[in-house]
């Protein structure tokens, strides 16, 4: 007979849980091993690695050329702490492509023209 009230699991997050928000500009791109990992710069200044798959990149800018983000804006959510490196710039996870959107960066206008 299985008992269910015998170490029970919590099927919820723990309080220390919280999402990161980093928004920035793809500023550049390095080579870690065979990928290219785009670089997002804050406002601040903070400089970001952005360790990303090809493929999960490519899902999140919706298969378009991943230089095609070089200057835009971008949002990054994630509940890991990004990781310090030796430059002094941080290194962020992504795992799933929602985890990474771009961000309209110009307002679309429209002119009305006589024919």
């Amino acid at each position: 007979m299985l008992r269910l009230d015998k170490n029970p699991v919590n099927l919820f997050c723990a309080d220390s849980y919280k999402l990161i928000t980093v928004t920035g500009k793809i500023n550049g791109w390095s080579n870690k091993s065979s990928d290219r990992v785009p670089n997002l710069r804050e406002s601040s200044g903070k400089i970001y690695r952005l360790t990303i798959s090809p493929q999960i990149l490519n899902e999140a800018i919706s298969n378009s050329e991943p230089i095609g983000i070089q200057g835009k804006e971008v949002q990054i959510k994630t509940a890991t702490m990004p990781q310090r490196l030796a430059d002094g710039s941080f290194e962020l996870k992504i795992r799933q492509a929602r985890q990474l959107k771009v961000l309209a960066t110009a307002i679309a206008t429209t002119t009305n023209q006589a024919l």
